[in-house]
């Protein structure tokens, strides 16, 4: 047999601003003219770059040599590389285990350790219930694989280790033996890399290998694949950054840009030397390396170089042409000026769009605003990141099909699944989806369970009419006759093949591929061609996913509980799957991240989101095993085991991987930084960015930031240099236009010449975005007032005989109309409402309180004595408490159901249990202290059939205006006429003298009006808040429920308008009468020179506290008559069309509080305005003074 000559091993030493490609490419074309047919030349380079490296390689090849010669050369990455040497190889066609099927074995093999280790995953401190957890054992399991480690290499014997590390490897130790055993009969990533090893140690060609831009440290896998091409390989040329050639015994420091490097270059030196049959050359020094980039980009290399060192470098003198900065406000307007530079240049034609990279730490920080930007400026871009699946439809629908039988066909669980759209009946005819989301309207208003699925039909609960029972029925009959039974023969399974093989036809047979396809087919009829690429891909990888499942599970017996394992199993594969990326065009912008190996042939880099948080990015590695685990493993490594670099070695790698990043430019690099962040956080600007500044010579001292290349902020002044920097696409020269014809009120004979030519250019180009814009310019958000006779016939009642129009509403109604108009128009003429839900919303909360109080005070009142007793006898308290909270679930039936369903309903309902209990003990104390009693309960007025007359009033036309309402409570004193109102409020509420003076707060006043209107025998001393909770007292940290007595009366004394008579105010609360007098049921004290106006009893020995006023009978008439004016003032206005957007702003409070109309007002903070209310307390009394008199005032 004829003895194999010495292989050769050569390295190309040089740093990354030189062309070692054109090194490599030389000696292509030099061995090629001598070349046999049994001579092989493989280019290897990482998988990232391929596809551009081939194409520049054959190119420059091209035309030099003929062109048998040229197919003798392959550019290859590692994986095209061992498919090129093993595609005929049987092994290698063996069936493949892919990621997602990785992820599926992974998932079983920890359901199955979970099942007889239940506890063990706590080492891991929590991170096995989240999300995620099993991609993260995947690339944990991953990492010992590509490190050559075996199960037994994760046994330390070490007494000192203890505790979680030691937990930790015990448990992946045992999930790597069980995930080995698993994976066996599988072709697996490290299987191919030994039969590559195979391959090129058995190869019969004369192999020529090539390795280029390798700039990370090998993988163990990797390692060995290198290792047989040097030993096996008739030449290996490969190429290495280094400033300089390193002695074997001497490394640069750690800190030195190219520390890993060429640590990297001494291993495979030693390799060689320890093998008999390789030559080991002389290396190709970086004196013999042709310069790849500009002088500008290696000043940059000069910098980073001396920087890595800790070396101060003097300023150039110059800046350099092709070093640039921008500096933005924050990360929309830092993509803005990126895209406007790149059209720029390339309208000027000076570069294509294939000659822009774009780079950035994480493009997830960028994801929502590079595309939008981009193609507002019309420019190509694609985005060199993959994209997740688990937001397609297809995968959700799956999420919620097995939600639905895990949770028993919940509403939210059956909406998400019918809303995808993948799954509707065969005969639909586009009205399914419109009946889902009737559907969903129909179960929350009626607070509909489960267990509605499997009635035999639904009728009307309430006002729904035929068709639309018709179609709620249509989507019950889809849920009930056909998913439900579907569904049911997933559970009966015996087999993993089974239960796969039902899935698949489940989707066949509900036309779910058929869906896809129609989506995909509308995609690339619109010409989106990336989202109908999605739509096949996903499905597809659901087919693959379900054919790995029965090549891996197919023949295990299964129960009815194993469906959610697979579920689990499906949905972690999608979840985890990505969608493959393939560029639509060759001459377009690549957008990328920083650490991955990049094209370094492109002309000009962008290097955006230079913030001090990614440039240097210093974090502790994330893995399942920390840094410190991992450094009990390395002790043990032998020479063909390769770790993860350590924490600190990694970060010591930042200024080399931020260097290439710059480097990967030939002509220009840009860097560019936001000052704010997405969550308006401010950002530093990058010290890599400070320190190429400051040594290019473009650091300005005055604003302590690089000198920006772009504008952002045009001005109607510039002229044609500042105007041209500013243009971009026609839709975003329009933008920048709107924002300099604000600056002078849209007058276009203001702006400077350059931006009048521009317009006209503009208006001859895109003559109706020109005029759109002239419109917008001028826009108002305002509303049109509506025409008064609209508005009558939108808001009178006529009556049938008379022929009279009356208007006929509620105060809190016109309170609406004061916070603001337009949400009356909303609410009262145009009667939109929110969608209904069965909630405890704060309406039926309310009628649950009213309720029980209402039912309280009947049954006390019928009782001898039952006010005494109320606040004495705590059985008869408990009595009154079971009885009035048995009235208010009679009136609302279904708030128990509801708590049954719902666990927040459920703890809502306990609370509101309480503060009843909590009023009916309040309510028996405070009548120990008052001499009143209440004598009517939930006093309706206003309405025809029962109650008291309206509170009337009639308008200078003649229009009739009827209020209604209902008062709470009414309080009499004993031997006097004195009576009081009490108005209910589950908030602490004040009365607020301006509120009620501009309208905000009519209902205090407007009640004891009406009452007053309509018992003309009963004198009004007041109307009072009563505050509905259970008080809670505050100790230290933490609020607790309390039943202090004392702590009880003071929470809830009531707060209102009283007359100022001391004898009527002292028989309301005795509290009063004391030494020191207290108020126990409202809030009155004793009186101090601090009371001010309307604060100060007649005898002048009670005061009033916050949110009280003490009035002379003048005085209250006085707020009744204003009352009155303010209700026939809001109705005239009303009646007139007045449906203003003007809401009210008064102190921290405004008119869009508690609003269910936002989304409608489009309210601009900055253009729009509020009515704002600066009338004070002190100017009202001033003016109550002007009209009633001093005497009157101080009587």
């Amino acid at each position: 047999m004829e003895e194999q000559s010495m292989g050769t091993l050569q390295f190309v030493v040089g740093k990354a601003s030189q062309n070692h490609e054109a090194v490599i490419v030389q000696d292509i074309k030099t061995r090629l003219q001598t070349a046999t047919a049994n001579d092989r030349f493989f280019v290897v380079v990482p998988n990232h770059v391929k596809f551009e490296t081939e194409v520049r390689i054959l190119n420059q090849l091209q035309g030099d040599l003929p062109l048998y010669a040229q197919s003798q050369v392959q550019i290859l990455s590692l994986s095209r590389l061992a498919w090129y040497l093993l595609k005929n190889n049987p092994q290698y066609h063996q069936e493949r285990l892919s990621k997602v099927g990785q992820l599926m074995i992974v998932t079983k093999v920890l359901q199955d350790f979970q099942t007889n280790h239940p506890s063990a995953l706590q080492a891991f401190q929590g991170e096995a219930q989240r999300p995620g957890f099993v991609q993260a054992v995947v690339d944990q399991l991953n990492l010992f694989q590509n490190a050559n480690l075996l199960p037994t290499d994760l046994t330390i014997n070490d007494a000192e280790l203890t505790g979680m590390t030691a937990e930790k490897l015990t448990v992946l130790q045992t999930l790597y033996e069980q995930y080995l055993t698993q994976v066996e009969g599988w072709l697996t990533t490290p299987d191919t890399y030994d039969l590559l090893v195979e391959a090129l140690q058995s190869s019969k060609f004369n192999d020529y290998f090539y390795l280029d831009r390798f700039m990370n440290q090998f993988t163990g896998q990797e390692a060995k694949v290198v290792e047989a091409m040097i030993e096996h390989g008739q030449a290996t040329l490969m190429s290495i950054l280094a400033d300089r050639i390193y002695p074997d015994d001497q490394l640069p420091a750690p800190f030195n840009l190219y520390y890993q490097s060429v640590q990297q270059y001494q291993r495979l030196v030693r390799f060689a030397k320890q093998q008999a049959g390789i030559e080991l050359l002389a290396p190709v020094m970086p004196q013999q390396v042709p310069m790849r980039v500009s002088e500008s980009l290696q000043a940059v290399e000069t910098w980073m170089q001396a920087n890595a060192k800790f070396q101060t470098l003097a300023p150039l003198s110059t800046p350099p042409a092709g070093v640039e900065f921008m500096v933005a406000a924050n990360r929309l307007n830092e993509v803005d000026q990126i895209a406007r530079e790149i059209r720029q240049l390339v309208a000027q034609g000076k570069y294509r769009y294939r000659d822009f990279l774009l780079l950035t730490r994480h493009l997830k920080d960028y994801e929502t605003v590079l595309s939008p930007v981009f193609s507002r400026y019309d420019l190509p871009l694609f985005i060199d990141h993959q994209r997740s699946m688990a937001d397609a439809p297809l995968v959700t629908m799956l999420d919620a099909l097995f939600k639905v039988l895990q949770n028993h066909y919940q509403l939210p669980d059956v909406m998400q699944l019918l809303k995808t759209g993948l799954l509707r009946p065969l005969d639909d005819d586009g009205t399914f989806l419109d009946a889902v989301y009737q559907t969903e309207n129909w179960f929350l208003k009626y607070g509909m369970t489960n267990r509605a699925w499997l009635k035999s039909t639904w009728t009307s609960l309430g006002d729904e009419d035929d068709e639309l029972m018709a179609q709620l029925n249509q989507v019950r009959k889809f849920i009930a006759q056909e998913i439900m039974p579907a569904l049911a023969k997933w559970q009966t399974a015996t087999t993993g093949k089974e239960l796969a093989t039902r899935v698949y036809e489940f989707l066949i047979t509900f036309q779910v591929d058929q869906h896809m396809l129609t989506w995909a087919n509308e995609a690339s009829e619109r010409g989106d061609l990336t989202v109908a690429q999605q739509h096949h891909q996903v499905w597809q990888t659901l087919t693959q996913l379900l054919d790995e499942y029965v090549n891996i599970f197919g023949e295990t017996s299964i129960e009815a509980a194993t469906v959610e394992q697979f579920g689990q199993i499906l949905m972690t594969g999608l979840t985890n799957a990505e969608y493959s990326q393939i560029p639509s065009t060759m001459d377009q912008i690549m957008a990328s991240e920083i650490g991955m190996i990049q094209s370094n042939h492109r002309r000009v880099v962008i290097v955006f989101g230079a913030n001090d948080e990614v440039m240097p990015e210093v974090k502790a590695s994330q893995g399942l095993l920390t840094d410190h685990d991992l450094a009990w493993l390395r002790p043990n490594l032998r020479s063909e085991q390769f770790l993860p670099l350590p924490d600190q070695e990694r970060i010591n790698n930042e200024p080399f991987i931020n260097h290439l990043a710059m480097l990967s430019a030939t002509e220009k690099l840009i860097l560019s930084v936001a000052t704010m962040g997405g969550d308006e956080s401010p950002l530093q600007i990058s010290p890599y960015v400070i320190g190429l500044a400051q040594y290019t010579n473009q650091w300005d001292n005055r604003y302590q930031r690089p000198q920006s290349k772009q504008t952002s902020s045009p001005l109607a002044t510039d002229e044609f240099k500042q105007v041209s920097r500013l243009t971009g696409s026609p839709l975003t020269t329009l933008g920048q236009l709107v924002t300099v014809l604000r600056q002078v009120n849209g007058r276009i004979d203001q702006l400077s010449p350059s931006w009048q030519w521009l317009v006209n250019w503009l208006t001859n180009y895109q003559p109706g975005q020109m005029e759109q814009l002239t419109h917008a310019l001028h826009y108002q958000n305002q509303t049109t007032p509506l025409d008064p006779e609209l508005a009558r016939r939108l808001y009178l009642h006529v009556d049938e005989i008379t022929n009279h129009p009356t208007f006929i509403g509620s105060v809190t109604q016109l309170q609406t109309y004061y916070q603001n108009p337009y949400e009356y128009f909303l609410k009262y003429g145009l009667r939109l409402k929110k969608r209904e839900e069965l909630t405890v919303s704060a309406d039926r909360s309310g009628t649950f309180y009213h309720t029980a109080m209402e039912q309280l005070v009947r049954l006390v009142r019928k009782q001898p004595d039952g006010w005494h007793r109320l606040g004495t006898d705590e059985q008869f308290q408990t009595q009154m408490t079971q009885a009035a909270l048995k009235k208010a679930y009679a009136e609302q039936p279904y708030l128990r159901e509801l708590a049954n369903n719902d666990y927040q309903v459920s703890y809502q309902l306990r609370t509101m249990e309480k503060i009843v209990q909590v009023m009916v003990t309040i309510l028996g104390q405070q009548f120990q202290f008052n001499q009143a009693r209440p004598v009517m309960t939930e006093q309706s007025f206003g309405h025809q059939e029962y109650g008291l007359p309206a509170l009337t009033q009639t308008l200078a036309d003649g229009t009739l205006i009827q209020l209604q309402g209902r008062i709470d409570r009414i309080d009499q004193l004993p031997d006097q006429q004195q009576a009081y109102i009490v108005d209910y409020k589950s908030s602490d509420r004040k009365f607020d003298l301006v509120k009620a003076y501009e309208g905000l707060d009519l209902q205090l006043i407007a009640y004891l009006d009406a009452a007053q209107a309509a018992l003309p025998d009963q004198q009004f001393m007041g109307t009072l808040y009563q505050y509905l909770a259970a008080p809670k007292q505050t100790s230290g940290c933490q609020a607790k429920l309390v039943d202090d007595q004392a702590f009880q009366l003071a929470s809830h004394r009531m707060r209102g308008v009283l007359l100022n008579q001391a004898p009527a105010l002292t028989a309301l609360d005795h509290g009063l009468l004391a030494d020191k007098p207290n108020g126990q049921v409202v809030t009155l004290t004793k009186a101090t020179k601090r009371h001010g106006n309307l604060k100060v009893s007649d005898d002048g020995a009670i005061g009033a506290l916050q949110g009280t006023m003490l009035l002379q009978p003048a005085q209250l008439k006085w707020l009744v008559a204003r009352n009155r004016e303010r209700i026939q003032t809001a109705v005239t206005q009303i009646l007139a069309g007045d449906i203003r957007l003007a809401p009210v702003r008064y102190q921290t409070q405004t008119g869009f509080d508690f609003s269910d109309y936002l989304d409608i007002y489009q309210f601009d903070q900055l253009l729009d305005r509020y009515q704002e209310v600066t009338t004070t307390e002190d100017q009202i009394i001033d003016q109550m003074e002007q009209e009633l008199g001093k005497d009157t005032m101080h009587e």
